[in-house]
């Protein structure tokens, strides 16, 4: 059983691979990102990227509404976590 985990486990270290790996990156200029899309579809990729806008009914409110008052008084709340 140690033996079958050692073989495994010493084949999947041989396999690893440490390389690193380089890309060269180029910046595209803005007026060519322009020519294939508007500024407002731009824009509507930014706000959905950056600010989270996704549909209303995407997410379920599960908050608890309470119905009622409770029976506990808290009447010095300087003093509250005190107790």
């Amino acid at each position: 059983m140690k033996t079958t985990s050692v073989l495994t486990a010493a084949a999947l270290v041989g396999a690893a691979s440490a390389k690193v790996h380089k890309l060269k990156l180029d910046k595209v200029p803005l007026s060519e990102q322009f020519d294939k899309r508007s500024m407002n579809d731009h824009m509507r990729s930014l706000g959905q990227k950056y600010m989270g806008v996704v549909p209303e009914g995407m997410y379920q409110d599960t908050s608890i509404q309470p119905e009622s008052g409770h029976d506990v008084l808290v009447d010095n709340f300087l003093n509250a976590q005190c107790m």
